[in-house]
């Protein structure tokens, strides 16, 4: 069986959760041939896959959101980047139902969530499930007139699919099509403490009740002023998405910048709290390992909207507006909110199975779930 995953080239979160789920499934059918269809930088996936044997696909199949910061949007290059897209996909789907072809093995198609996908899948006639918590015609559809076609005819390929796995903190995805909710998808960390503090050249293990960590996903914080961590420094804080060799010079004692080759998500145990932006892989794991989270606020972005209610539902928070981040304001010494529910966090392996299941379906015929 051959599982063909197109992965978003939009930020590493998609990456993240398909490398939790990818993972489960191995444990469960180590004989399945798992293959990556992505832009994604292979050294951030092997962090991803953690071992498992998996192999990458260089394409494009979206754009996502062009964005110049970690919480600021440019609509008009994100409209350029789709009518790019939209040239070079024909060429693509050509290329890759080819090779699918050429492999002679029962395919599964997997998206997160390139509406791309639903080209290939009706290409090699193969059955294809959506995972997401949103579908970039959810939006698409809040950012102007100027997007309402291309969001009409990326809603159109949406409802194509086989099935939905519906992730946590999701938006609308009215795609018609028979749909699973399913728990936090994430993974778990890999690393000692001990081999933690070696990583990063601690003698000792600071406060985790006063150790934060700070991370924006994929998008990068070369920007950020070291002068900030003056106003917090009876507080340790773990940086990542910061290029060591620029910034260690000015370094100051309370700051250490995370390894490249080791994931945020290993250094939490080490941590109580987490500065981030709404991002659907970070909260997981966040919340996951127990972290409060104290959330900069993205303007312009309708997922971050769901995102932040989502997060009131189910974990530990506070909110800051971006001049606050900016300024340092972070409010590390105030009182978390409470949440009101909790999530499972087994999605990971929830959606394992049913795709385990799908397989079998497909192969009996019936695919009701």
């Amino acid at each position: 069986m051959l599982v063909y995953v197109c992965i978003s080239a939009h930020g590493f979160g998609h990456g993240s959760r398909q490398g939790a789920i990818l993972s489960a499934l191995h444990k469960i059918k180590p004989s399945w041939r798992l293959v990556i269809s992505t832009p994604l930088p292979n050294t951030f996936l092997k962090l991803a896959m953690g071992g498992v044997p998996f192999e990458k696909r260089l394409c494009y199949w979206d754009v996502g959101v062009i964005q110049p910061s970690a919480i600021e949007a440019d609509n008009a290059a994100t409209s350029r980047a789709l009518n790019t897209l939209e040239d070079n996909l024909p060429f693509q789907l050509e290329c890759e139902s080819r090779w699918l072809r050429f492999q002679q093995e029962s395919i599964l198609i997997v998206s997160d969530i390139p509406p791309a996908a639903a080209d290939l899948a009706k290409e090699i006639n193969a059955p294809l499930i959506w995972i997401g918590n949103f579908g970039w015609d959810d939006i698409y559809s809040y950012m102007g007139k100027s997007f309402l076609e291309k969001t009409q005819k990326i809603s159109y390929k949406y409802c194509q699919g086989t099935g939905l796995i519906r992730l946590p903190f999701s938006m609308a995805m009215d795609w018609n099509l028979p749909e699973i909710q399913v728990g936090l998808t994430t993974s778990v960390p890999r690393i000692s403490l001990y081999s933690l503090a070696k990583l990063i050249r601690w003698r000792r293990i600071p406060d985790i009740s006063r150790t934060i960590l700070i991370g924006f996903g994929g998008l990068k914080l070369n920007n950020i002023s070291y002068q900030i961590f003056d106003n917090w420094k009876e507080y340790h804080f773990l940086v990542s998405g910061v290029r060591r060799d620029n910034l260690q010079e000015n370094k100051p004692n309370n700051v250490s910048i995370l390894p490249t080759n080791v994931r945020p998500l290993d250094f939490m145990p080490l941590c109580n709290r987490m500065l981030t932006k709404p991002g659907y892989s970070s909260f997981c794991e966040a919340i996951s390992q127990g972290l409060g989270l104290h959330i900069v606020n993205r303007e312009g972005f309708a997922e971050a909207e769901v995102l932040e209610r989502g997060i009131k539902a189910a974990g530990y928070y506070r909110f800051l507006s971006p001049s606050q981040f900016k300024s340092g304001e972070w409010e590390l010494n105030h009182l978390l909110n409470i949440p009101f529910a909790r999530i499972p966090i087994d999605g990971a392996n929830q959606v394992a199975l049913i795709l385990i299941s799908t397989v079998e379906k497909v192969s009996r015929g019936s695919l009701i779930y």
